[in-house]
């Protein structure tokens, strides 16, 4: 009888037409037992590329979603579909929970952004993967045995071949980054599925927790900052000119000099002799990095793939980074040259980390601010031991965040992060990217720099960032309970939110709950909330 029912679930067509390679039916998107969306489960063959698709099996919807161009696919015939190309896949990852008979997948593409949960019986999902497996080069990850690489094109392990980007092929999305229309597109996805829960609030809900009135001061300008060094040039009080960064940002004329202090490039204790020193050996140090591949022959380069991969992806990410920003404008443009080689260099610099998609967009605003590819370099190396470990592949650094920002809530409103876990959208899924970028999406550049500064200066906090993201979301708490807003519609309304925040109002908001948070918190439910397991991480998802 189980051979029979797995028959039945199990559709195998390794016929000579080479379409179907395998299928699983009754699989649900996003929803447990017999709640969610129920469909097909898929791998196909088209001109010999590989898909991984689902098809809603229940008559509604219609039209295929192509999650890299944002575009709706014709599909004669079809319900509602999801459909991705094998290559763009980065993993799938596998959750059995003991207590139930049912499990469920989620797949991540190299955009890092996750698909929607395909949940069905354990017995099925082994054979899942054991198809996969036959069609495609997916290795076990050394992270999380529950973790399977298809392409591993974050990191580059994959012996997979990539050929050359052609130039002709992004000039139309100048001004518009690539990742923008596949987050924009899955927001969409999400919001067109329905409501997943909504949890009734009539009448009046709890108001938000009265908070401290705070407002920001003037800034570090060049004659405060030029009084606080020495005769030796070394600074006489970092405090205050921490606390005056925190209070105010950094002026435009004197930035390049304050940044490299912020990030650690120089010590705050040295003295004008010994930062001189250590930038002229810094300067040593890279042109020694970069001409570790720019002197690589081309018969070298062939014969290494990884670099090669690497380098390709890096010259296809740079290619649409801020187009729309003067600097970046042209095909031309010396910044966009600097952008490029940085990345190489600190792929040998970081050789484990190597590069990771959203590197990009770090880089960016520290190019503005220093002008200078060797400055840049360092002041970008440093800031990425501080806040790398979001790039780690196991995804422990984003996910110990999230689950931080989830306790800041729960600690400061627990009325707002109740409603969240009723609805299920404690996992924050649309914060991943504040988190991965430090909002740098979420803002313009000038908002962007000037509020890295507050987040450099830990000043009120060492993890502000974290704050500045609770902020966000109780800044918004009336309208998300206030219209009920279900799992899908939070999801869309924060999406939606980039680019239309007020900075000023938000810095404010999260300095009163630091401010909250320090005075009403108990010293050990403040290290509960910043100690955070391996094991939790790898339940967030």
């Amino acid at each position: 009888k189980h051979v029979m029912e797995l028959q039945e679930a199990i559709r195998w067509n390794r016929s000579d037409t080479g379409k179907t390679i395998f299928s699983i039916s009754r699989v649900r998107i996003d929803g447990k037992g017999s709640s969610g969306l129920e469909g097909d489960l898929y791998v196909i063959e088209e001109k010999g590329e590989l898909y991984l698709g689902w098809t809603r099996t229940q008559p509604d919807l219609t039209g295929f979603v192509d999650l890299e161009t944002g575009r709706p696919m014709e599909a004669a015939g079809t319900a509602y579909n999801i459909k991705l190309a094998m290559q763009e896949i980065y993993s799938v990852k596998r959750f059995s929970p003991r207590w139930t008979g049912a499990a469920y997948i989620i797949v991540t593409s190299c955009h890092s952004l996750s698909l929607p949960f395909f949940f069905h019986e354990k017995r099925d999902m082994a054979f899942f993967f054991t198809a996969l497996g036959d069609c495609t080069d997916m290795v076990q990850s050394i992270y999380d045995q529950n973790v399977y690489i298809i392409n591993d094109f974050l990191y580059l392990n994959s012996p997979r071949k990539q050929s050359a980007p052609k130039p002709e092929k992004y000039k139309p999305l100048i001004g518009e980054d690539m990742t923008n229309i596949i987050d924009e597109q899955l927001s969409t996805f999400h919001a067109s599925v329905g409501a997943f829960h909504v949890l009734d609030v009539s009448g009046e809900f709890e108001k938000a927790p009265e908070m401290p009135s705070i407002e920001r001061g003037s800034g570090l300008t060049k004659k405060i900052w030029m009084a606080q060094f020495d005769e030796a040039g070394r600074i006489k009080n970092e405090f205050m000119v921490r606390e005056t960064i925190f209070s105010g940002g950094v002026a435009a004329n004197i930035r390049p000099e304050v940044w490299k202090f912020l990030v650690g490039y120089w010590p705050w204790d040295s003295t004008q002799e010994e930062r001189e020193a250590i930038s002229a050996q810094k300067r040593l140090e890279y042109h020694a990095l970069k001409e570790q591949w720019t002197k690589i022959s081309p018969q070298q380069e062939a014969n290494w793939s990884k670099f090669r991969n690497r380098k390709l992806i890096i010259e296809k990410d740079v290619w649409r980074t801020d187009r729309a920003h003067p600097y970046f404008q042209e095909d031309d443009s010396p910044y966009i040259k600097m952008l490029r080689e940085i990345l190489i260099t600190y792929t040998f610099y970081n050789y484990d980390l190597g590069y990771c998609q959203g590197m990009n967009d770090i880089l960016v605003p520290i190019i503005l601010v220093q002008d200078n590819e060797v400055d840049s370099f360092w002041c970008f190396a440093y800031l990425m031991d501080e806040y790398g470990s979001v790039f780690n592949k196991n995804q422990v650094g984003v996910n110990t965040q999230l689950t931080q920002i989830v306790r800041i809530l729960k600690c400061l409103d627990n009325t707002f992060y109740d409603y969240l876990r009723m609805n299920e959208a404690t996992n924050l899924f649309f914060s991943y990217r504040w988190i991965l970028l430090l909002f740098k999406r979420e803002f313009n550049i000038t908002d962007t720099i000037s509020l890295w500064e507050v987040f450099f200066s830990k000043h009120r906090h060492e993890h502000f960032h974290l704050f500045f993201a609770v902020a966000i979301l109780i800044a918004y708490r009336s309208d998300v309970m206030g219209s009920s807003m279900g799992f899908d519609q939070i999801l869309q309304f924060f999406m939606g939110m980039s680019g239309k925040y007020s900075l000023e109002q938000l810095l404010n908001l999260a300095t009163a709950l630091c401010v909250s948070y320090e005075m009403t918190t108990d010293e050990e439910v403040k290290r509960s909330i910043f100690t955070v397991s391996e094991e939790t991480c790898h339940k967030i998802r």
